[in-house]
């Protein structure tokens, strides 16, 4: 990179610490006593300056409030750009493992178009699971819960089933189809267990985010999704419940997952610390529970 290379990227990088800072500076100023950060991603000299930066913002409340925080924190929403990133957390309170809301924003115009639906189903879904912990927002506002113990795995499962396609039936031709995944086991956001049936279109066979986003649907087209989604949900209970039950290698997690248009369960297990694909691991877990479960329709690759 030569030297004018090298005075652009100071530039960009002094520019990008203005914005973070300022972007804090409101964020505090909005919400009193909150926790705010900011960091900032420079691509290299090739990427011509690309930044994007990264708010954390966490307060302490009552979850029921989240709409009231996301109103003080509107202009800095409109404020992020397209390539930013905000991470908010609403927590009852600074115990550990305390019951909290994350809900992620990005700058893109969906996300900001997606923010009142958002707030919408995590209202109902804190009524309906007061004590459990949830992420919704991100690519296409998938809605996760959070910290689930393993003896509670399918009892929440066909809870939170139940609740999703009452509010996606609700939201039909009026908001975006989001994804359900649940969270079993391990610590924080290092789950033993995931459990994921993605409706949107949004993702590929291997739970890769497409390029383009997939085209809307009718409100017909989208019920029929969400009927695909919770039958693929509820079809792998079963093995939901097995895999529950199931001693995993040291470092290991199971992922099952379903996603348009197939909606056909695969299985995958992970290195926990680097989200690496193990073929032997898979294959062993899915022997096991093909074993204890003979009906079981999950794939491995």
């Amino acid at each position: 990179m030569g030297l004018f290379g090298g005075k652009r990227a100071a530039k960009a990088k002094a520019k990008a610490a203005a914005e973070v800072d300022a972007w804090v500076a409101g964020a505090t100023a909005a919400l009193p006593g909150a926790q705010v950060s900011g960091d900032t991603w420079t691509g290299p000299f090739f990427m011509r300056g690309l930044t994007a930066n990264t708010y954390t913002v966490k307060t302490l409340g009552s979850r029921s409030h989240l709409s009231t925080v996301l109103i003080r924190l509107s202009p800095q929403i409109d404020a992020l750009g397209q390539n930013d990133t905000l991470n908010l957390q609403v927590a009852e309170s600074h115990a550990p493992g305390a019951v909290h809301s994350r809900l992620t924003v990005s700058g893109e115009k969906r996300d900001r178009e997606w923010l009142q639906f958002l707030v919408r189903a995590h209202d109902a879904l804190v009524t309906r699971m007061p004590d459990q912990s949830v992420l919704l927002g991100g690519l296409n506002g998938r809605c996760t819960v959070l910290d689930v113990a393993r003896e509670d795995a399918l009892p929440t499962a066909r809870l939170l089933i139940s609740w999703w396609e009452e509010q996606q039936i609700a939201e039909a031709g009026n908001s975006p189809l989001s994804g359900l995944s649940l969270e079993i086991g391990g610590v924080c956001d290092n789950p033993e267990i995931t459990y994921t049936v993605d409706p949107s279109g949004a993702f590929d066979v291997d739970g890769v985010e497409l390029e383009q986003p997939a085209e809307p649907l009718s409100a017909a087209d989208q019920r029929e999704q969400i009927r695909l989604a919770v039958t693929a949900w509820n079809g792998s209970l079963d093995d939901l419940d097995t895999a529950a039950g199931l001693d995993l290698p040291p470092g290991c997690a199971i992922e099952i997952q379903s996603f348009a248009p197939e909606f056909e369960p695969r299985l995958l297990v992970l290195e926990r610390d680097t989200g690496t694909w193990s073929k032997e691991e898979t294959a062993r877990i899915g022997e096991a529970l093909r074993s204890r479960n003979p009906s079981s329709a999950v794939q491995t690759p």
